[in-house]
């Protein structure tokens, strides 16, 4: 790619004095989101979160078992809940610090970057939109791999961009361990970001002396991470190995959910058509990006910065949305709700420039109406999460109160139990897994729960089945047929329901108040919201000798259906 005449930080002498972002702003702006965060704070949700921690509580108690489960091998998320919770105990707070901590961090980088070339109220308007963005704000709840990405990412471009106006060292060295930190983290999702940082030689190859910087201590950062596979697993490649077959798996494999979208317009909807994780950002953010391009800048330091926040944002949106993974057939990178954190930080910085383009007034109606926004949408997150999790914990509690019966659960409540045991709760001896029952409904690439075929139970009174209504894998098509059949065919013995928390309950309990006093067309926006105050229930059935599976092996395709035992019905 050849380089425009003009780089989009073109070095000049700055007719705007750069400053320093005042310590007690970022001290109030990171009080505020330490506060926020904290009390709605989702915590777990008995997805990969609850992976991360069981595997982060493992090596904390010095288990490195060998595992081929990508999630296992994210050393970036998995090392710190490590020592987090060695340093904090085992508690879910402290399973959670890394994502708070990386948040926080990604905070105070946008706010000293807006700080120091747009000013003061720059600065303040920058952190306020990051902190108040609902997405950003649950996911710094939650021990995912979602805000360190996020945070590491926009650690590499505010490396890059420094390094690029001061020629300074340290800058650069910064840029290239955050690009390695994303590796360790995600390393899929890495390219892509990659891929940027290779288009941007060409950018900045007439200014910018420092690249091999990055790539070195990116390479070093990796090097680490290698080295401490081949320790471990004698492998230093083990990642790499176990990835791949993952990435053919989606290739080859289309329309599950369970593996994400792939239509290049999914982050384009969800940004300014579905508004419930970025709120008004994007649309503001928008503003700001006409105001940039539009409205020429001067050839100064704050129009070197205007013009990398387009270039940041502009190409972190297409790599995440148009990346390729296959030619033939043509086949775009996969799309995650989560992943959309990663444009927060520079949707955030255009977005304070617009308003910074507004009066005082309608700067503080603006950052109103999107604190008032968030604190809604985040409160249902919060809730959502809260209202999965309290079924999970309660199928467990049930088992270890029904030790007489076996329970066949989800994996996901598998690996809350481990999780809870590593926490100091016991793990009840009679919960099983489903999938090891009744392998299709397993979703595809992944291998069946292996279980001793003598501790498998054949008398139908003493198998009890937890449905449970929203687990990620249920995707397969034969999920829904094997529930169909055991509501026919076993006896519902109840049901559990799920338990309001936290301080997202009240703001639920409102919204479910005046819901019905809103215009139709505004209520009819709000219609998610039902699921969430009226969250469905797990049924325990009680199977009969007509839902017995025949044995633990797979179905030789997943189009065969769900096997049963072929005994009459009595």
């Amino acid at each position: 790619m050849s380089a425009p005449h003009h780089s989009p930080t073109t070095m000049s002498k700055s007719s705007a004095p750069r400053k320093a972002t005042p310590l007690l702003t970022i001290a109030a702006i990171l009080t505020f989101a330490v506060v926020q965060r904290l009390l709605l704070m989702p915590g777990l949700g008995g997805t990969d979160d609850v992976l991360y921690s069981l595997r982060g509580l493992e090596i904390s108690h010095g288990d490195w078992r060998y595992s081929t489960d990508p999630g296992d091998l994210r050393f970036g998320i998995v090392l710190p809940i490590a020592l987090l919770s060695h340093l904090l105990g085992n508690s879910d707070i402290a399973l959670t610090a890394w994502s708070l901590i990386c948040s926080l961090l990604e905070i105070t980088a946008i706010t000293i970057l807006a700080g120091r070339y747009w000013g003061h109220r720059g600065a303040i308007l920058a952190g306020l939109l990051v902190s108040l963005t609902p997405m950003h704000v649950a996911l710094a709840g939650r021990p995912l791999a979602d805000a360190p990405f996020a945070a590491f990412i926009t650690l590499a471009f505010t490396g890059l961009f420094l390094a690029e106006k001061d020629h300074s060292r340290p800058m650069a060295v910064l840029s290239g361990v955050a690009l390695g930190m994303c590796w360790c983290i995600k390393p899929t999702a890495t390219i892509p970001l990659i891929a940027i940082f290779l288009v941007s030689i060409a950018w900045f190859r007439r200014l910018f002396y420092g690249w091999w910087l990055i790539a070195l201590a990116f390479i070093c950062i990796v090097s680490l991470e290698w080295l401490l596979l081949w320790n471990i697993y004698g492998d230093p490649l083990h990642t790499l190995r176990v990835l791949l077959p993952f990435l053919r798996t989606h290739q080859e494999y289309t329309g599950d959910p369970f593996w994400g979208y792939g239509t290049p317009a999914f982050y384009f909807q969800m940004m300014f058509r579905d508004m419930r994780d970025l709120w008004l950002l994007p649309h503001i953010a928008m503003a700001g990006l006409a105001f940039l391009v539009i409205r020429r800048q001067a050839e100064n330091t704050r129009g070197d910065f205007g013009r990398y926040v387009v270039y940041w944002l502009v190409l972190m949106i297409l790599a995440y949305s148009f990346f390729p993974i296959s030619i033939n057939p043509i086949k775009f990178i996969p799309k995650q709700e989560n992943y959309a954190i990663i444009f927060v930080a520079p949707l955030a910085l255009a977005g304070s420039w617009a308003l910074l383009k507004a009066g005082g007034g309608l700067q503080a109606l603006v950052v109103l109406i999107i604190g008032f926004g968030s604190f809604g949408l985040t409160s249902l997150e919060q809730q959502t999460v809260h209202n999965k999790q309290s079924r999970l914990d309660q199928s467990i509690a049930q088992a270890r109160a029904n030790n007489d019966s076996t329970y066949l659960v989800f994996d996901q409540a598998i690996r809350v139990a481990k999780l809870r045991e590593l926490q100091g709760y016991p793990k009840p001896a009679n919960l099983q897994p489903i999938t090891a029952y009744y392998p299709e409904i397993l979703p595809p690439g992944l291998a069946p729960s292996t279980i001793a075929s003598e501790s498998i139970e054949h008398r139908p009174e003493h198998i009890v089945l937890v449905l449970e209504p929203s687990n990620g894998s249920m995707v397969h098509a034969a999920a829904p047929a094997l529930i169909a059949k055991v509501s026919q065919c076993g006896d519902r013995i109840g049901t559990i329901q799920s338990q309001k928390q936290g301080a997202g309950q009240f703001a639920v309990a409102l919204i479910d108040g005046i819901k019905g006093h809103l215009p139709e067309r505004i209520a009819k926006q709000l219609a998610f919201t039902e699921q969430i105050v009226r969250p469905p229930q797990a049924d325990i059935i009680r199977l009969s000798a007509t839902c017995l599976p025949t044995s633990t092996t797979p179905s030789k395709s997943a189009q065969d259906g769900v096997q049963f035992k072929a005994t009459p019905r009595l």
